[in-house]
């Protein structure tokens, strides 16, 4: 087995050499390790996933090359990437979310503004492998979309609406309902419209 640290994270890799097909397996930190892909898959991008106890499902994308030169017939280069990354071209930050059902969120990460990007995991492997962002601060949830499918999504993140505040006067048949920075009068029976 052989280890690589990058950035607080080691990803172990374990091969199997048989005769015809060589096979890989890895762990990434404390998680399981991975089911075994074969080294003959050249040039192809591939999706694996390992579960970690603290982190839930780390999804990774691959792919394997020949290295380059002379040895290329010898020697194979088997690159990881995440699946997931955010890029957060908006003025302001991102929080997203997976989503599983109607009110149930877990939160996944934050991007900052003008470019930033984060790579990401599902954190419920379990749950709907759906995705929710909003703003910080007063605003709502945007509407859930799939994270695997590879598509342009444009989605409305609207402001939360404030509480109006309700003031009734009741003389004889008018009424005043103050809403903050409108006032709406009428009259009518006593009822609203």
């Amino acid at each position: 087995a052989t280890q690589r640290r990058k950035k607080g994270a080691v990803a172990t890799a374990a091969a199997t050499f048989f005769a015809l097909s060589p096979q890989l397996q890895i762990q990434v930190d404390d998680s399981e390790w991975s089911s075994s892909f074969s080294l003959d898959t050249i040039g192809v991008s591939q999706v694996l996933s390992v579960k970690h106890p603290k982190k839930g499902l780390i999804e990774l994308g691959f792919s394997i090359s020949y290295a380059p030169g002379e040895r290329s017939a010898f020697t194979k280069v088997v690159r990881f990437v995440p699946r997931f990354i955010i890029v957060n071209d908006l003025e302001r930050p991102l929080q997203l979310f997976q989503a599983s059902g109607v009110e149930r969120r877990h939160a996944i990460v934050e991007v900052p503004p003008k470019g930033q990007s984060r790579p990401f995991h599902l954190p419920q492997a379990r749950a709907e492998r759906n995705l929710q962002l909003k703003f910080p601060g007063n605003w709502e949830y945007a509407a859930q979309f799939p994270v695997d499918v590879a598509h342009d999504f444009y989605l409305r993140v609207p402001r939360v609406a404030e509480e109006p505040v309700h003031e009734f006067s009741k003389r004889k048949d008018e009424y005043v309902v103050t809403i903050p920075g409108d006032v709406v009068r009428g009259s009518g029976g006593g009822r609203a419209f």
